[in-house]
């Protein structure tokens, strides 16, 4: 399991060099925004891409719930197929309210940022 408290700020910026393998899950990405030294850059990067996610989340939850209450399910695959529907939309839902509070952290640190400029 991750320790997310230790991840460096870093670990926000979205990976764009294509040779770079190493993959920072979006969950940690969301847990770095909220740490020690976040940037608004960085931050408003990871806002669009939990857009992105909670778009995809949601298509995923919708399927999983079409396949669920699909009357010619096998009763055999009923158990995964509702934990599937309920596993994507929790999925969806927890972005959602990630999105909030990096929307919230977005601002806050643009205000930081700003303070600190007009400081010196």
């Amino acid at each position: 399991m991750t320790d997310y408290r230790s991840l460096q700020p870093s670990a926000l910026a979205k990976i764009e060099d294509p040779s770079n393998i190493i993959a920072i899950d979006l969950d940690a990405r969301i847990a770095a925004a909220f740490a020690d030294g976040a940037k608004s850059d960085d931050v408003a990067i990871l806002i669009k891409d939990v857009e992105h996610g909670i778009a995809s989340a949601s298509e995923q939850a919708e399927q999983a719930r079409n396949r669920a209450l699909d009357p010619i399910l096998p009763a055999c695959e009923l158990q995964d197929a509702r934990k599937c529907m309920d596993d994507a939309a929790f999925r969806r839902d927890r972005l959602q309210a990630a999105l909030e509070k990096l929307r919230e952290r977005l601002a806050e640190l643009k205000d930081e940022e700003e303070n600190a400029r007009t400081a010196c």
